[in-house]
């Protein structure tokens, strides 16, 4: 179903080659329809008018591309659970989900909702997306579960799980009083251990309603479903393949990232795979937020320590409308993380940085958003210029580094010279540095040479608060 925002007699509808279609039903008649590889023409017997809503039916076989390396390798998931009975599942995030149902195969077009009927053997079960509406057991052997997104979604987060699962439930309420349902879908031999592992739902949906708002798919519940790779954030969905076990840090970072993408990803959606780190580096950094709840800012900032040995070969943003995906390393999680936890550092208010995420994902929940949405949020309210911090650290892929000189003058008085050799012009990020010992000072470095005297403070006393940067530093004779 759709409806026409210009006067149109044709449409384009994205389907892999390789599955094909038998027909296509407009008003109980065949229409034709011309294919070009992955690409299929529709063409009506008439012009359909602005404002219209109307109704397609494709009739379509085929077996769909298999992944090779789920879900980075999209495609369907065939596996065998230990048990030997079937697995199945599909992960199709960057590839498309064209590869196994028709659809307007780009970020920028979701579904305002989605049905879907899975008609599975009935030893075992079919999970999607959504809401269960209907079981219904058929003469043949088989049991048709049908399920109901009642929210706008990816078309890559729309998914299936086919397997011999065990359901088991609990429910979530949030400061407000409203009730969220959890779902978990198991295999039966691993319903305790998943019973034990998966409390911590609770706690991290306290932590990111608190700084994002609440979970934006009340309507649709929330699931995990056990799955053969690692993990993927469908949309109210989430497959979850981690084997129930916690980082050394006390938690399950892939529960954690991937509901995380609830609200980043799948609630705020970029429409240009150019602009991933919207997704990834928000996800991956409320993985550290999540550490912060739960431990404090010190354990968050260690969690975050470990992170960069992953940085930094790439910036953060692609080529823009050319549907680039084509990374090359994992700066959109890792960097990103880093530049986000930079950025909360350089504005130097904990209460108003937490203030720009909740609106960032308030304003624009279950929407589209780009780049300069956030950094027009920033801007506003912080009420200061950071052109040239995102030009650096969203556009270039290496680092600024701060140099710096000391030099004696007098006991325990030092001559500090700075300066910022960065890429981006103009760049001027204020940064912490010790000016007495164990004290941490704001400077305000520029692309040109700065110093000051540093008073009572020895040289092996003298340090810059790398731990709340992403930068490199060089110190000069």
């Amino acid at each position: 179903m759709f409806e026409v925002i210009k006067e149109l007699d044709s449409l384009q509808i994205d389907l892999f080659s390789n599955m094909y279609i038998d027909s296509i039903i407009f008003l109980n008649e065949n229409i034709l329809f011309r294919r070009d590889s992955n690409v299929t023409y529709v063409y009506f017997p008439w012009k359909l008018l602005k404002g219209t809503v109307n109704f397609i039916k494709v009739f379509y076989n085929g077996v769909p591309q298999e992944a090779k390396n789920p879900p980075w390798g999209g495609g369907f998931v065939w596996n065998k659970d230990k048990n030997g009975k079937p697995w199945v599942g599909v992960a199709c995030e960057g590839v498309g989900a064209s590869l196994w149902w028709p659809n307007k195969d780009h970020l920028s077009d979701e579904p305002d909702r989605f049905t879907i009927h899975l008609t599975v053997p009935s030893e075992l079960m079919g999970v999607s997306n959504g809401r269960l509406v209907n079981k219904k057991r058929l003469k043949n052997g088989y049991t048709k579960y049908s399920w109901l997104v009642d929210n706008p979604i990816n078309n890559y987060n729309i998914t299936m799980n086919v397997a011999d699962y065990e359901l088991f439930k609990d429910v979530y309420v949030n400061v407000d009083g409203d009730s969220l349902s959890l779902d978990y879908y198991v295999f039966p031999y691993n319903l305790d251990t998943a019973r034990a592992h998966f409390v911590q739902t609770k706690d991290m949906l306290e932590c990111f309603e608190k700084l994002c708002g609440s979970y934006p798919f009340y309507k649709d519940g929330f699931k995990l479903v056990e799955a053969s790779y690692w993990g993927m954030e469908h949309q109210s969905c989430i497959a979850y393949g981690n084997n129930f076990e916690n980082n050394r840090w006390g938690f399950d970072y892939i529960l954690i990232h991937e509901s995380a993408h609830e609200w980043f990803g799948n609630s705020l959606s970029c429409t240009d795979h150019a602009e991933m780190w919207l997704h990834e580096a928000f996800a991956t950094y409320m993985e550290a937020l999540y550490m912060e709840c739960k431990y404090g800012f010190e354990r968050s900032v260690d969690y975050l320590r470990s992170q960069r040995i992953f940085i930094n070969k790439e910036p953060l943003l692609g080529p823009m409308d050319v549907n680039f995906r084509y990374w090359i390393s994992s700066d959109i999680y890792y960097k990103g993380s880093w530049m986000l936890h930079t950025l909360r550092n350089v504005i130097g208010d904990d209460a108003l940085w937490f203030d720009i995420i909740n609106i960032f994902t308030t304003k624009y929940k279950k929407s589209s958003v780009k780049t300069s949405d956030f950094t027009s949020i920033v801007s506003n309210e912080s009420g200061r210029k950071l052109d040239y911090f995102f030009e650096q650290y969203l556009k270039k892929a290496e680092l600024p580094v701060f140099k710096y000189k000391l030099k004696r003058k007098k006991k325990n008085q030092l001559e500090f010279e700075y300066m910022w050799d960065a890429q981006a012009k103009g760049f001027r990020m204020p940064i912490k540095v010790t000016t007495e010992k164990d004290k941490y000072t704001m400077i305000f470095p520029d692309e040109k040479w700065k110093s000051m005297t540093l008073d009572n403070l020895k040289m092996d006393e003298f340090k810059i608060a790398e731990h709340l940067y992403l930068i490199k530093t060089e110190q000069l004779k």
